[in-house]
C-alpha cells in the first residue's frame, strides 16, 4: 500500500470514529477482536542438560512423543526441566533430577522428582515415562494444588498404575542400593611363607574374589616352590619337598566398605592341599604324600588406583595345619615336621571387573 493510499485510509477511518455510536465501537473493536480470534495454544515444553552420553532434550522429545502418541507441540502446557548427573566418587548410578511447571497465569505450580539407574540410556527411557505419565494424567498430580502450595519432593508426579509391567522401560525408575551389585576381583600375588616347608620359602598365588558392599567370597590357589633339604650338608643324603593348596574364605570389612578407595579386610577360611616329599641322596629314593588341612584368618589392606581397574594388596595369614605327621628317611631321621602356626605374607595385583 503507498503512502497516499495509506493516509486515505487513516482519515476515512477517523471520519468514521468521529460520531458517537460509531466513536464507542471503534474504542470496543480490540477487546471485541481478542475474545472472538483465537488466541495461540501453549504446548509442553522440554529442556535437557548433563553429560555428553545422557539423552539430550531431542532425543527425550522423541521418546515422550513415542510413549504417549502425540508431538509435544500439541500435548498438555507442562514444562519439564531434566538435569542428569555422573555417579558420585564411589556410586556406580547416574541420577536425573526431573522438574515439572504447570504453565499458569500465577507462574505455575513445581514438583521435583529424582531418579536413578546404572546406565543413563536406561535412566533416559525411565525419565521419558515419567515425563509421559505426567503429560497424560496430569490433574492427578496438580488439580488438588492450591496455587501457592509446593508438593513435597518425596511424592511422585504422577499416579502410576498399580500394576505396571516389570519388563518396560520404567524398571530403572525402581531405586537400588547405591553398589548393591556383585563385583568379581581377580589377584596374583607373590608371597613367602614360613612353616609349611623345612625352611621359610616362597611361593605365588592366585586368586578370584567376588565382593559385594561389606562381603566378600575369595577363592584362591597357593604353590610354594620346591625346596631342598640335606641331612648331613651338601650332597648328603635329604629330601625335595613341594607344596600345593587351595583355600575358600568369607571377608568383610569393618571400616568403610570394598567400594572404598582404601580397603582393610578380615577374612576366615580352610585350605586343603597336598605335602610331598621325595629323598634324595639314598640308593632307594621314595616319595611320600600328606594331607595339607589348615583353618586359616587373614588380614589384609588393598588400595585401588583411582580412575582403573588397578589395585595393589598386602595380606598376613596365619594357619593352623591340622595333619603334622613327620617327614622321615628311612634308617637317617626325621626331615620335616610341621609348626603349630604357619604364617604367610602375600603381595598382590587386584583387576576389577
Amino acid at each position: 500500500m503507498g503512502r497516499w493510499a495509506r493516509a486515505a485510509t487513516l482519515r476515512a477511518c477517523a471520519a468514521f470514529c468521529r460520531g458517537g455510536v460509531r466513536r464507542v465501537l471503534c474504542l470496543a473493536a480490540p477487546s471485541l477482536a481478542a475474545l472472538v480470534l483465537p488466541t495461540p495454544a501453549r504446548a509442553a515444553e522440554l529442556s535437557a542438560q548433563g553429560p555428553e552420553e545422557c539423552p539430550d532434550a531431542t532425543e527425550l522429545a522423541f521418546r515422550v512423543e513415542r510413549n504417549i502418541g502425540m508431538p509435544l507441540g500439541r500435548a498438555a502446557p507442562l514444562g519439564f526441566a531434566v538435569v542428569f548427573e555422573p555417579p558420585a566418587a564411589e556410586a556406580t548410578r547416574y541420577t536425573a533430577h526431573l522438574e515439572t511447571r504447570r504453565d499458569a497465569p500465577d507462574g505455575g505450580v513445581s514438583a521435583r522428582r529424582d531418579l536413578s539407574a546404572r546406565d543413563c540410556g536406561q535412566l533416559g527411557d525411565a525419565v521419558s515415562v515419567a515425563i509421559a505419565l505426567a503429560l497424560g494424567s496430569r490433574s492427578a498430580a496438580f488439580d488438588g494444588l492450591a496455587p501457592d502450595s509446593e508438593p513435597p519432593s518425596s511424592e511422585p508426579l504422577t499416579q502410576e498404575p498399580a500394576a505396571a509391567p516389570q519388563d518396560t522401560a520404567a524398571a530403572p525408575m525402581s531405586p537400588e542400593p547405591e553398589g548393591s551389585g556383585l563385583r568379581p576381583v581377580m589377584s596374583l600375588a607373590a608371597l613367602v611363607d614360613s612353616g609349611s616347608l623345612p625352611s621359610p620359602g616362597a611361593g605365588v598365588g592366585l586368586g578370584a574374589e567376588l565382593r559385594a558392599r561389606r562381603i566378600a567370597v575369595r577363592a584362591a590357589g597357593t604353590l610354594l616352590f620346591d625346596q631342598h633339604v640335606a641331612l648331613d650338608g651338601a650332597g648328603g643324603p635329604g629330601a625335595d619337598f613341594s607344596l600345593a593348596l587351595g583355600s575358600l574364605s568369607v571377608c568383610t570389612t569393618p571400616l568403610g566398605t570394598f567400594r572404598s578407595e582404601l580397603v582393610f579386610s578380615a577374612c576366615a577360611g580352610w585350605e586343603l592341599g597336598r605335602l610331598s616329599a621325595v629323598g634324595t641322596g639314598v640308593s632307594t629314593p621314595r616319595r611320600g604324600n600328606r594331607l595339607w588341612s589348615a583353618p586359616r584368618i587373614d588380614a589384609g589392606v588393598a588400595w585401588a588406583a583411582p580412575g582403573t581397574a588397578l589395585g595393589l594388596g598386602l595380606q598376613l595369614s596365619l594357619l593352623a595345619p591340622l595333619e603334622r605327621d613327620d617327614f622321615y628317611l628311612r634308617d637317617l631321621g626325621a626331615v620335616h615336621h610341621a609348626p603349630v602356626l604357619v604364617g604367610r605374607l602375600a603381595l598382590g595385583a587386584d583387576i576389577h571387573f
